[in-house]
């Protein structure tokens, strides 16, 4: 929303972010129930470049920065979380999150494709980071021809 003042001389524009913060944008590939009740906004306007901090929803951690800046448009950044590996699945056999990039960095092959790996793990058609395995965590085939697969950096709740 932006706040004009006139005078007769010159013209002043302010951008507040006046409307509550957004809730977050959670990356997950599977149709899980992300209870977003429990993030932590902020309903208090905000000045332009002021930043706030935020708590993802149970079950997910911040994605990078744990704040959101007022921006010059007056809206909020959207706060990004991505849902993590629980205590009770320390392997990650049920991560079901949108990770698709390994520890080094490497892209994840999609687990559908048989190009650059052939493989037997045919039953998800994304390329995220998993464990159909029973592995010590999650991992992925990768798209380098030069190295199979690798562990994938999942955060730990």
């Amino acid at each position: 929303m932006r706040v004009s003042h006139s005078t007769n001389k010159s013209s002043c524009f302010i951008s507040r972010c006046v409307e509550a913060t957004p809730p977050p944008y959670i990356g997950y590939s599977a149709n899980i129930s992300v209870d977003v009740s429990s993030y932590t906004g902020n309903n208090t306007p905000g000045n332009v470049g002021e930043s706030r901090n935020f708590t993802c929803p149970q079950g997910t951690v911040a994605f990078g920065k744990e704040t959101i800046t007022c921006l010059a448009n007056g809206q909020w950044e959207t706060p990004r979380c991505q849902v993590c590996i629980e205590s009770t699945d320390p392997k990650g056999e049920n991560y079901w999150g949108s990770k698709n990039m390994t520890y080094t960095g490497k892209t994840c092959q999609r687990w559908d494709s048989q190009t650059p790996h052939s493989h037997s793990y045919q039953n998800n058609p994304e390329n995220y980071c998993r464990n159909p395995s029973n592995h010590n965590g999650t991992w992925c085939y990768t798209t380098d021809p030069d190295s199979r697969w690798e562990d994938c950096d999942v955060p730990k709740c």
